[in-house]
């Protein structure tokens, strides 16, 4: 409470235009009247209680503000007293608001920043403005067993919610300092949302020397509009809009039309279990540690006996060598406790390995097989085939898709956990992604995938990859164009240091000279319509400046950089003052678009060539035709 009140007396002295003589500089003591502590905790013993959200908040503060703002605790299981008639409350709460007497609005794992959003709307009086700085799982967590996608439909049905600056990726830097966990900046309108009900949704890029000075850069420009109703309908869409652009959501939408299984249906439809618990599947051994149980047969041992598992080879807990694994230069087994022993046959081989952490730079999810039988710890998760038909060619198989661009890219847009709060690739992840059946392939296609997974056993190389995604792509209906929007993705938006610092690099000359070519090649057919024969120059920025222009026109080298000479000095700084990423001005005296970017190689992929021309194409077609604007 002092701490809150010396917020107030210093944001008072701050903004006030007169602040002198320092005698006028005296407060009321703030407590009771503006300052107002619920629940019986002390600064030195923590309460079990409600505090503000239970029933110690009165009636007079039910509709009473037009602004509620704040940054509500972020914790999460925190088995607090009366919690269950705090979740009896809520519920109500969403079923007034959504007219829906059986609607659900869960608070998963006892978050508590999701009461606050709810309690806000009986605070608030109705069209006020709530504004909370929330934890990012909001967004993205997808999880059936967590809840946590029922709880965000409820609220984006309850609330008009206006705008997100989605925070995750900026975390751990002093834009926030001490934040390591994922936020966002929620605000909404205290209103039922109507049906075309939409927000703004930006999130903000991590920029080394602007995050590290506390900035960061909100660009209006470039924040997505989404409706309220895509949110509750579409559960991994704010994923993709994070992680991807508008083209991989369009990617996305195609792969979803095909309808193929997940790799986990698909491996249940063939082996049994469950969806997400598939039999012949899971993950390796765990040796034993502190909160291992007793041995059910030995109470004065911890673990399990690891006996029926001596002489087997196994594998080291390193990246794997190559896609096919040469057992004969493992160790053999020889630990006689683990934590838990899995059943003998999870390491029966024919079997596919997969790594639970995607080795930086390599940019795929890691497999490999093994055709004999293998022991492997939990830093894998297995899947053995001994029980199909062709149990060496269906491992081989699973291995070329689930190393492929496609399953990677389609883990980052989705997952409500990688490339949002963790770099590891968890097994149920893996097991979403979309699988075409190994039987539905053709006898020439099964020949195709064995003769890849050869080349590559035979020796990794880049080419040899890209066949790979190329032939994995034509499964899913992908051309090379597309194969080529989720490299880029990949590139600049896994969550690794490696593509964090690629994605912030300068461009280089040849980047540059390809982005060029791109946005030449989707501005041509305009130019061709409207008799215009467009060209695309580079032109010289400062050495220091971080910006680089490209000139759009009909003029030669020379002309192109006149013009930009004569509009730099005009612009100089506009674009960091506005936050902006990008910068398009049509010049009528010389007839040309001059358009700017950040010079960040994230901002001059084949990718954003094309997204480039979709704007220039939809926002200036009157100077793609050569008309003067009326």
């Amino acid at each position: 409470m002092r701490f809150a009140a010396l917020g107030l007396y210093l944001v008072s002295i701050e903004l006030d235009p007169n602040p002198e003589p320092v005698e006028k500089l005296k407060f009321d003591d703030l407590r009771t009247t503006v300052l107002l502590k619920f629940g019986d905790g002390t600064e030195t013993n923590e309460s079990k209680d409600l505090g503000s959200l239970g029933d110690d908040v009165g009636p007079e503060h039910l509709g009473a503000y037009d602004l509620v703002i704040g940054n509500p605790p972020w914790s999460s299981a925190t088995d607090l007293d009366d919690w269950s008639s705090l979740e009896v409350r809520v519920l109500q709460i969403a079923r007034e608001r959504l007219s829906n007497d059986k609607a659900n609005a869960p608070l998963p794992k006892q978050v508590l920043d999701l009461p606050f959003v709810w309690l806000a709307t009986q605070w608030a009086r109705p069209n006020a403005q709530i504004a909370f700085a929330l934890h990012a799982r909001l967004l993205f967590q997808r999880g059936l067993k967590e809840g946590m996608a029922s709880a965000r439909s409820a609220i984006f049905g309850a609330l008009d919610v206006t705008g997100i600056v989605n925070g995750a990726e900026v975390r751990s830097t002093q834009v926030w300092p001490s934040i390591s966990a994922p936020f966002c900046l929620f605000f909404a309108r205290n209103a039922i949302p109507d049906s075309s009900a939409g927000f703004s949704f930006v999130s903000p890029q991590l920029e080394g020397p602007l995050n590290q000075s506390g900035g960061w850069r909100i660009d209006p420009a470039s924040a997505q509009t989404v409706t309220a109703d895509e949110v509750i309908h579409r559960p991994e869409l704010l994923k993709i809009l994070f992680r991807g652009t508008r083209l991989d959501l369009e990617l996305y939408d195609r792969v979803a039309a095909k309808a193929f299984p997940t790799f986990g249906e698909y491996w249940w439809s063939r082996f049994g279990g469950t969806v997400n618990r598939p039999k012949n599947s899971g993950n390796g051994y765990k040796l034993v540690h502190s909160g291992s149980l007793l041995d059910t047969d030995d109470d004065t041992v911890q673990g399990s006996s690891a006996t029926a598992l001596f002489g087997l080879p196994v594998l080291p807990d390193s990246d794997f060598p190559s896609v096919l694994l040469d057992i004969s230069k493992y160790q053999k087994f020889s630990l006689a406790r683990l934590d838990r022993v899995r059943p003998r046959s999870l390491y029966t081989g024919p079997m596919l390995l997969v790594h639970k952490s995607p080795p930086q730079g390599f940019g795929r999810i890691r497999t490999a097989v093994s055709e004999s039988d293998l022991v492997f710890s939990e830093s894998f998760y297995g899947y053995t085939a001994y029980q199909h038909e062709t149990p060496n060619d269906l491992s081989r198989y699973l291995a070329l898709i689930i190393s492929s661009k496609i399953a990677l890219w389609h883990v980052l847009i989705t997952s409500g956990e990688f490339g949002f709060e963790r770099e590891v690739v968890e097994k149920f992840v893996v097991q979403e992604v979309p699988l075409p059946p190994f039987e539905d392939l053709s006898h020439n296609g099964r020949k195709t995938a064995l003769a890849l997974f050869s080349e590559l056993a035979g020796g990794e190389t880049n080419e040899r990859w890209e066949k790979v995604d190329q032939w994995v792509g034509s499964l899913f209906g992908l051309s090379g164009e597309d194969v080529q929007t989720i490299s880029d993705t990949l590139s600049y938006r896994l969550p690794f240091q490696g593509n964090q610092k690629a994605a912030q690099a300068p461009i280089s000359p040849a980047e540059l000279d390809v982005f060029q070519a791109r946005l030449g090649s989707e501005l041509q057919p305009w130019g061709e319509r409207f008799a215009r024969a467009l060209t695309i120059q580079a032109v010289k920025t400062p050495p220091l400046s971080p910006w680089q222009y490209v000139y759009i026109g009909q003029g030669d080298e020379v002309e192109a950089q006149s013009v930009f000479d004569r509009l730099a000095a005009a612009t100089e700084g506009l674009g960091d003052r506005l936050s902006a990423t990008e910068m398009v001005h049509v010049d009528e005296v010389s007839d040309c678009l001059i358009l700017g970017r950040l010079n960040q190689a994230r901002y001059w992929s084949v990718s954003q060539a094309r997204l480039v021309a979709r704007r220039i194409i939809w926002e200036h077609v009157d100077f793609l035709s050569g008309k003067k604007p009326k």
